[in-house]
């Protein structure tokens, strides 16, 4: 029994040294976030250029970059409705491939 007592009472003091550590430890500073929005083309060809530019200045996975599909492709022009298909961070577009393609 009296051994119990000294675990209890030493896992006690090991929560509150573990907790008041925590407290008095590391404060990260407050990030400071950009909320400007960017300024995006209305001309489709323009459109595709700005994102043709952006895409080329990160590095990523082959055939994972931006794309529109157009409604009418021939045409390319603005729609009642847009539909923005984002997928995971390690994923494709492929993985909802079929239905982001079919709505």
């Amino acid at each position: 029994m009296n051994f119990l007592k000294k675990l209890f009472k030493f896992l006690f003091i090991l929560i509150a040294v573990l907790g008041v550590l925590y407290i008095l430890g590391p404060n990260p500073s407050t990030p400071s976030y950009n909320t400007d929005l960017p300024t995006i083309p209305a001309d489709s060809s323009a459109l595709i250029n700005y994102i043709t530019q952006n895409e080329a200045t990160h590095k990523l996975k082959p055939d994972n970059e931006a794309r529109v599909i157009w409604a009418n492709d021939s045409n390319k022009q603005k729609t009642e409705y847009a539909i923005v298909y984002l997928h995971g961070f390690s994923a494709s577009q492929e993985e909802g491939d079929p239905v982001h393609t079919n709505v």
